[in-house]
């Protein structure tokens, strides 16, 4: 036997699953069962009567692979075979890292953070792909230092997705429990799923406030604590809010009988796990900046360690930014990630700190939650203006050159759910999608009860009818519900045939263009009636009137005019960019800087100056007669063109229509009908047979594009009334190529 295999079967240590199966040996089972009623970890910051101590002596594998006594081999055998971690089966085999990764893939599927991270990283065996590319292709790395990659890999990346995936577990426990009776279900509500996820948190070994002791995330923290001076009652104020909202968790499930006194106990929990993740990546973050910083200072000395721990917890890191801004990701991925390429930390450790910082509000954490690193060394950042604040105060950032004077970036954020839904309706996550629609997750607003604005509230708001083109909608679909009724169909599987890309499109789309286009009029009409009523204050029409250009824009599309450079842009704002090539509505010299966004943008400034001068009959113009006509003439080129794109339509082999263009054509049709049946009767029709009412068996433009194109022309030419004034100048002229 080699020293290796002795270090490895002999130097067993009594973790507290061990001591528990050689007690189990000597006392009678009913002594065991009398003296292990219940467990501590921590030093008793958890509690219960579940035995997990399997959980965490997972721990104590970790601390093994960090050990000095391990060689490379040794610490794949501890990741790949388990050494600690007894589980409590009949065999007593070991709880296995490797196997837990293994696993993921089909447990985590359709979670949140599994699917953005998988996403980011373009594979679903993120988890064991990380650990084996160290191990076979990390450069040429001393076994030492990838021992120390793979050590901290499999805490910061591998154990906190199993720890988050516990959480989600909870909330599914408690939903299936609600659903059935508490005579019928013989389920625990989600309780024991956070239990494992705190024993796993705290780990074994592990003392109150000690960054000495331990080997788990609670350490990770505490850690972090030494280097941002982050602390609470004497341990890092993360985990005293992680174990207190754990403590949360665990008794809205026990307290309401296992989730089956009220259908909100699943929606609560939900509420408060999402909180706990958002918690759990303030140490990722604060380890990060400080991994940077050390690096930076090294100067041409920078050693390699550092480096490395860069690339260990961006890859921790950075994937949860995908979800918050495409070119933030992009940006940390390209610097970050590969420590070995000339371009890593090239921008700068203050450039690299200030785009992470720029994504705290998206990931739920806070400027103070991070901190101030070694005592200013790297101040704390400031956190954008709140809520209570919008009213007055500051100069607001612009927001496509639009100037608010109200703090609207909360309600821009609407942006962030669309993209959100976007991405997780892309890989089948349907129910993932339908919980931000229906209960929200970026945008926030003090007047609602729960302060976070769902999409599907948007369709259902008081705003959302003052449009004075509500009512036409309204008549023609014979429902005020009619966005949310298109919404949730597509989430709930209710196109059979369509793929998950066109499904993806029909929910976004109608989010924007039959949702937010709508209720972004409603709040400028409202704006203008309670001006002419004298209802409100200049400041409070103003912030109406700002939220109105905020969900025309929303958050993605930066301060430039033009909008994003990268075309990240998800509302209607970024529906004119890309239409403005097609229709010859581009500025000079550009492909995605659009005339009508442009005109749009100076009305907006415009109606600002209007309500700070009571001009309120002037106000109503520009509404009448510049931005609603303008905005409904972006949604007529997205059909016109949607409508060329399908002109030479053809199935797969299998007799499918899979083209993305039809799930566009079909949504930017439904978003114009009730005005083609207005003032074009018998254009509504022809919208129906061609794009609307379609399937395989009855494909898009059967009678052709042309007839699209009749319709419009017909459509606008018409709609000259008081209330309605469409222009063609507005649509622009088609080009073909």
């Amino acid at each position: 036997m080699s020293n290796l295999d002795i270090i490895f079967f002999n130097r067993h240590r009594l973790s507290a699953s061990f001591v528990l199966l050689l007690v189990s040996f000597i006392l009678p089972q009913s002594a065991v069962s009398e003296i292990a009623t219940v467990y501590k970890y921590g030093e008793g910051l958890w509690t219960t009567e579940a035995n997990v101590n399997d959980r965490a002596d997972i721990a104590l594998d970790i601390g093994d692979m960090a050990s000095e006594q391990f060689l490379l081999e040794g610490v794949m055998r501890v990741y790949s075979e388990g050494r600690n971690a007894l589980k409590h089966n009949q065999n007593h085999t070991n709880r296995i890292l490797k196997e837990m990764d293994e696993k993921a893939p089909e447990k985590m599927d359709g979670e949140f953070t599994f699917t953005m991270t998988k996403t980011a990283f373009d594979d679903k065996n993120f988890l064991t792909k990380q650990i084996e590319n160290i191990y076979e292709k990390e450069g040429d790395l001393e076994s030492d230092d990838k021992k120390k990659m793979i050590g901290k890999t499999v805490l910061v990346s591998n154990l906190w997705n199993h720890v988050v995936h516990l959480l989600y577990e909870s909330v599914k426990h408690c939903q299936e429990s609600s659903v059935i009776s508490a005579d019928e279900d013989d389920g625990d509500g989600g309780a024991h799923s956070i239990d494992e996820a705190a024993a796993y948190y705290i780990g074994a070994d592990q003392k109150v406030g000690d960054r000495e002791s331990g080997h788990s995330l609670y350490n990770l923290a505490e850690r972090g604590r030494y280097y941002f001076g982050t602390q609470k009652d004497g341990q890092a104020k993360v985990n005293v809010n992680i174990i207190t909202l754990l403590r949360q968790a665990k008794d809205i499930v026990t307290l309401s009988n296992f989730c089956h006194d009220e259908g909100s106990i699943p929606l609560e929990l939900r509420n408060k796990v999402d909180v706990i993740i958002s918690q759990m990546i303030v140490p990722l973050v604060q380890l990060l900046i400080h991994h940077m910083h050390e690096y930076a200072i090294a100067a041409d000395s920078k050693p390699p360690r550092n480096a490395q721990l860069i690339s260990v917890f961006a890859k921790a890191v950075v994937p949860q930014v995908y979800a918050c801004s495409p070119t933030t990701y992009n940006s940390l991925k390209n610097y970050l990630y590969d420590w070995e390429h000339d371009s890593f930390m090239n921008l700068g450790f203050n450039t690299m700190v200030a785009k992470l910082q720029s994504v705290y509000e998206c990931l739920g954490i806070t400027c103070k939650d991070v901190g101030s690193y070694r005592m200013g060394t790297v101040a704390q950042c400031t956190d954008p203006v709140q809520e209570a604040d919008s009213l007055g105060g500051p100069q607001f950032d612009t927001i496509a050159g639009y100037q608010p004077t109200t703090n609207v970036r909360p309600h821009s954020m609407i942006d962030l759910d669309v993209y959100q839904i976007g991405i997780l309706m892309e890989n089948g996550a349907h129910d993932e999608a339908a919980h931000i629609y229906e209960n929200g997750k970026n945008s926030r607003s003090p007047n609602l009860d729960t302060a976070v604005r769902s999409l599907q509230h948007v369709s259902r708001s008081s705003e959302y009818i003052e449009s004075n083109l509500f009512e036409i909608f309204q008549t023609y679909f014979k429902s005020d519900d009619y966005s949310n009724i298109s919404i949730t169909r597509s989430l709930a599987n209710g196109f059979p045939n369509m793929t998950d890309e066109q499904r993806k499109i029909v929910a976004t789309n109608s989010a924007v263009y039959l949702d937010l286009t709508m209720y972004s009029m409603g709040q400028m009409w409202k704006t203008q009636k309670d001006c002419v009523a004298g209802k409100r204050s200049v400041q409070e029409l103003q912030h109406t009137w700002d939220q109105a250009a905020a969900f025309f824009i929303g958050s993605l599309e930066g301060p430039d005019k033009a909008g994003s450079a990268d075309h990240q842009g998800q509302l209607h704002f970024s529906l004119n960019r890309k239409m403005c090539k097609n229709f010859d509505m581009c500025t000079e010299y550009t492909q995605h800087h659009s005339k009508l966004n442009d005109w749009l943008i100076d009305a907006f400034n415009k109606g600002t100056g209007q309500i700070n001068e009571k001009f309120c009959n002037n106000l109503h113009n520009t509404i009448i007669g510049t931005i609603e006509p303008m905005l409904v003439a972006g949604l007529f080129q997205g059909l016109l063109s949607s409508s060329y794109d399908l002109r030479d339509l053809k199935p797969n082999n299998d007799g499918v229509y899979t083209q993305k263009q039809i799930a566009e054509n079909y949504i930017y049709a439904l978003a114009v009908v009730p005005l083609v049946d207005k003032f074009y009767p018998e254009g509504a029709d022809v919208l129906n047979k061609n794009s609307i009412n379609i399937s395989d068996s009855r494909p898009p433009m059967q009678d052709g594009y042309q007839e699209i194109f009749k319709v419009v022309k017909e459509t606008i030419s018409h709609a000259k009334t008081h209330t309605v004034k469409l222009d063609c100048t507005h649509v622009g002229t088609f080009k073909s190529t």
